[in-house]
């Protein structure tokens, strides 16, 4: 699965594979919670600053994804 993340505005969006785009709700600077659905998207950064990866949780479940753009 790929999870599209875009900015649209002043949203943060995610889309993954075949589904519907959703808005990403801030919970904190590096953690959001899509729209509608029960889960968590915590981003991961470097020293730099720079995000290198995400994990997602649902439902008890953890995926790590890392970024490819």
């Amino acid at each position: 699965m790929t999870l599209a993340v875009t900015r649209e505005g002043d949203s943060l969006m995610a889309q993954p594979t075949g589904q519907r785009k959703v808005e990403l709700l801030p919970t904190s600077e590096t953690v959001f919670s899509p729209r509608a659905i029960r889960a968590e998207i915590t981003f991961v950064r470097d020293a730099e600053g720079r995000v290198t990866h995400l994990i997602f949780n649902q439902g008890g479940r953890q995926q790590t994804a890392k970024k490819v753009k």
